[in-house]
């Protein structure tokens, strides 16, 4: 992710970095609006090899690129 590009919590001024809390919910409501909008969002619970709880999002039709200057960017897939 570009640095430029995280998301900025602004109150009376000041802007910082969402705390966990904050970032989940941006996330969450993120993933929401886009299977609202595009669809194709799929999510399952599982568990890493020690046991620890993982939460799986899978976005259909998209895909991770790199853009010129290397930072990552999500597109949806062309239908070839």
């Amino acid at each position: 992710m570009r640095p430029s590009s995280a998301i900025q919590v602004s109150r009376r001024g000041a802007s910082r970095l969402p705390n966990e809390q904050e970032a989940r919910a941006l996330a969450l409501g993120a993933l929401w609006t886009l299977d609202q909008t595009a669809g194709g969002i799929k999510v399952t619970n599982t568990q890493d090899a020690n046991g620890k709880p993982l939460a799986v999002v899978v976005i259909e039709n998209a895909q991770f690129q790199r853009d010129e200057q290397g930072y990552s960017t999500l597109k949806p897939k062309e239908n070839t």
